[in-house]
């Protein structure tokens, strides 16, 4: 009988046998009996070494015999394994009181392993056909363009979708370096208006934040202007929206500064400097860095990031 358990792996066998013999000798009937019962644990160590324990016990024509030792073992090649050993008493393996005995000493002998994996008896799986994932992107909302006549810009919010993001230009919501509530321009003030009417049609938002961005440039000796300018006017666009029926719990927001740009091929001017508070005009001219600006624009954004089922009502 064989059991295995690998964790790492050991194998067992037990064995029990019962026999008797008759033995003409000269004339004469000898009756031989006996029984033996043995015992053996195989741990394997690693893919190269093992180690195993073994023991019998039997009776040998009425009398009894017993035995046990220690055996390590190494893999010589693929499945062919030496091994060397002690043992103690008269040890039979499996055979009964056969040329398969050890006597008390020390011993070595080779070894063969092989299993159903090295016999080919084991039949691969069929490996299961990978299925192509199928990846669905959410459509981006686009933010027409404002006519000369001030009309609500198009802000488009697909159905069925978990998030959406709209940027509005910096340009159409304040003037220059401006970002109060009260400062909004009649365009952004539209631009807004539909925003608001779209998001309070939604079934359910969980949450929307509000971010907003500045260029490089700067013009003062504040180091962090850019961060504190884009900050307020995220704030003034939530304020605003609030105060068009929408929660304020559910509305986050922050400013970046201008540290996460989307527009980053402008050349720098000739004369302007890249310093700690941003770039400053320098020696270029006037022309030059309002060339430098407009090349920026896109930078100067607030983005509106809606999170939850847009559902329209």
């Amino acid at each position: 009988m064989l059991f295995r358990s690998c964790a790492p792996c050991l194998v067992g066998q037990l064995a029990a046998k019962h026999g008797a013999q008759t033995i003409l000798n000269d004339g004469s009937y000898n009756i031989y009996s006996g029984r033996l019962a043995s015992g053996r644990i195989i741990w394997d160590i690693n893919d190269r070494f093992d180690a195993s324990l073994y023991g019998s016990y039997g009776i040998d024509n009425g009398q009894r015999v017993t035995g046990y030792g220690l055996e390590l073992g190494a893999k010589v090649i693929q499945n062919l394994w030496f091994s060397a050993g002690y043992t103690k008493g008269k040890f039979a393996d499996v055979d009964q009181f056969s040329t398969n005995t050890s006597w008390s000493g020390w011993h070595a002998r080779l070894r063969y392993k092989f299993d159903e994996n090295s016999l080919g008896l084991v039949t691969a799986r069929p490996k299961e056909e990978a299925k192509p994932s199928v990846v669905v992107e959410p459509t981006k909302p686009v933010v027409t363009a404002p006519a000369p006549v001030v009309t609500p810009a198009a802000v488009t919010i697909s159905l069925a979708t978990k998030y959406e993001k709209i940027t509005l230009a910096a340009g159409a919501l304040f003037a220059h370096n401006k970002s109060g509530v009260d400062q909004i321009l009649a365009e952004g003030r539209a631009q807004l208006n539909a925003l608001a009417a779209k998001l309070g049609a939604l079934s359910n938002i969980e949450r929307i934040s509000i971010s907003g961005h500045a260029d490089i440039t700067n013009g003062t000796k504040d180091a962090n202007y850019n961060d504190k300018l884009s900050l307020a006017r995220a704030e003034s666009v939530r304020a605003y929206l609030v105060s068009q029926g929408l929660n304020s719990n559910n509305i986050s927001v922050a400013g970046h500064g201008g540290k996460k740009p989307i527009k980053t091929d402008c050349p720098m001017p000739k004369g302007a400097k890249n310093t700690p508070q941003g770039v400053v005009q320098g020696s270029a001219s006037l022309a030059v860095m309002n060339a430098f600006r407009a090349c920026l624009q896109p930078n100067r954004r607030v983005e509106v990031e809606i999170f939850g089922e847009s559902v329209v009502k």
